[in-house]
This record gives C-alpha cells, sequence and structure tokens, in this order.
C-alpha cells in the first residue's frame, strides 16, 4: 500500500515542480496543458495500481505470511483503501497545484482538516457505528477525498482557501453532529 502512495505522491511532487516553473514564468497556456495532461496521466496510473493492488492482494498477503486470523481483516482494509487510490492521487495532484502557485498554506490546512475529519470519521464508523476495518478504511478513503476535493474547489472557483473551508465546514459540521448523536 505505502509503495502505490509513495510512486503517487512522488509523482505529483515531481509535476509540481514542473507546474511552479511554468506559473513562475507566466506560461499559463503551458500550465494549464501540462496539469491537464499530469491529471488525464495521474487518473489513469492510479486505476492502474488500483486494479493491481487488488490483484496481487492474496498473494501478497500470503508473501508476508500474514497469520490466518488477522489476514481478513487486513484484506478487508487493503481492498478499501486501494479503491481510494483515486481520491490520493487527487488530493495530490492538487496539493501540489497549490504549492506551485505558491499557496502552501492552503495544502497544509486542507491536509490538517482531512486529518481531523478523518479521525472524527474514524469514531464515528469503529466507534459508534462497530464498522471495525471496514470503517477505518472508510474513513481514511473519506477524509482524502475530501483533502481533494476542498483544493480542487479552491482552485476552480477562485473563492480562496478560507471561502472553501467556511463553506465545507459549516457543512460538514452539521452532517457530523447528526450522525454522532444517531
Amino acid at each position: 500500500m505505502n509503495l502505490f502512495l509513495f510512486l503517487i505522491s512522488g509523482g505529483c511532487d515531481g509535476v509540481g515542480a514542473l507546474l511552479s516553473q511554468f506559473y513562475g514564468g507566466s506560461d499559463g497556456r503551458t500550465f494549464r496543458w501540462e496539469f491537464y495532461l499530469s491529471g488525464v496521466f495521474g487518473a489513469r496510473a492510479s486505476l492502474a495500481l488500483t486494479a493491481l493492488g487488488l490483484l496481487v492482494l492474496p498473494g501478497l498477503l500470503q508473501l508476508l505470511q500474514t497469520p490466518p486470523g488477522v489476514a481478513g481483516y487486513a484484506a478487508d482494509y487493503l481492498r478499501i483503501i486501494f479503491l481510494g487510490f483515486p481520491a490520493a492521487f487527487a488530493y495530490h495532484l492538487a496539493s501540489g497545484v497549490l504549492r506551485a502557485v505558491g499557496n502552501t498554506r492552503a495544502a497544509l490546512f486542507f491536509l490538517a482538516l482531512s486529518m481531523g475529519v478523518n479521525l472524527a470519521l474514524d469514531w464515528t464508523f469503529v466507534a459508534r457505528l462497530s464498522m471495525g476495518v471496514e470503517g477505518a478504511a472508510l474513513a481514511t478513503v473519506l477524509a482524502q477525498a475530501l483533502a481533494a476535493g476542498l483544493p480542487a474547489m479552491a482552485l476552480a472557483t477562485g473563492l480562496g482557501w478560507m471561502g472553501v473551508v467556511t463553506f465545507w465546514t459549516s457543512l460538514a459540521y452539521g452532517g457530523l453532529k447528526r450522525l454522532s448523536h444517531s
């Protein structure tokens, strides 16, 4: 799992370095084109990594000599995490673009916010709803999707990162509050 995530993260960091050069050189046309190509290639690569991860999962668990009592839980968790690779890619690309245009605070803030959401969802799914390892994995993937969506929305709407955060935080707080009290 980590190997695949490192590939996604490293690729997006490289793209961010290229994009920062185009942004710094005021080459908006090349910036947009390279961002588009990176998105298309990265989406396909993340889907391929998802398929590969799902395909090798049973053999990998055997190779690692995962104890039978844990293998089922590990497989359930990893299946959901592998299905979340496109969200992980989208986050890394969007935060790379934010860093490329000089907005490192927003990328860091969105990551920190998604970590808080991950904790809240872990508590809700695992402790309150008794979803076990599937709940923990689902919480991680949903937090990654949030971490991808917030910077993408900030970039697409021009609201700025605080406007996006204010909108989504108020929306999410109401939903989590209702879910926690059920």
